[in-house]
């Protein structure tokens, strides 16, 4: 099954959107609040196991927005734009560096 938020769109504004997966910040809402994008370009992946894996964590992110979880980092919206090819799921901009560091 694969969802789409046809006005996904409208509710936000990512600033790039580059490589088979990635990263971005984007605006929510009336873009007072930075958010964290998380992209996947299924289109680009090689085998349908990657592509499903994507869409399955797309279904997932998008139950975490109907019921989220205190202990999770909070997702704004999940959305597989299929005119792109891609999954986006917004969730909260943290602060303090990244994973790596």
């Amino acid at each position: 099954r694969r969802s789409t938020a046809p006005n996904a769109r409208r509710r936000w504004n990512a600033r790039a959107l580059g490589g088979r997966t990635g990263s971005a910040q984007g605006e929510f809402g009336s873009g007072q609040q930075l958010v964290a994008i998380k992209v996947l370009h299924v289109t680009a992946m090689t085998s349908e196991e990657q592509r499903a894996c994507a869409l399955r964590e797309l279904r997932i992110s998008q139950r975490l927005v109907l019921q989220p979880h205190h202990n999770l980092v909070h997702i704004h919206d999940a959305a597989y734009m299929e005119d792109r090819g891609v999954v986006c799921i917004m969730m909260e901009l943290l602060s303090g560096g990244s994973l790596r560091s």
